[in-house]
């Protein structure tokens, strides 16, 4: 089995540490087994968990987005046509 760098290890921990989401998501995560060697296919995500994650996902892009815009427009970035 291959093992990450330590640098890797590092910033993951670091996520981990900060990021709730996905320190939620180790529990769940713990009940799957690794896959088998040349096995490439992830395991399915189930419904609710995926139905909230795209929601989550696609509230944060279209904030990000509303963002960016207003932020290029304070600063004379976009312009007009």
């Amino acid at each position: 089995m291959n093992s990450l760098s330590p640098e890797i290890m590092t910033l993951l921990g670091h996520h981990l540490a900060t990021c709730e989401f996905c320190c939620a998501e180790l529990p769940l995560l713990a009940h799957y087994e690794p896959p088998a060697k040349g096995e490439c296919k992830p395991p399915e995500i189930p419904i609710n968990l995926r139905i909230l994650a795209e929601s989550l996902l696609g509230k944060n892009a279209r904030t990000r987005r509303k963002s960016d815009a207003s932020e290029s427009l304070k600063f004379g970035l976009v312009s007009e046509g």
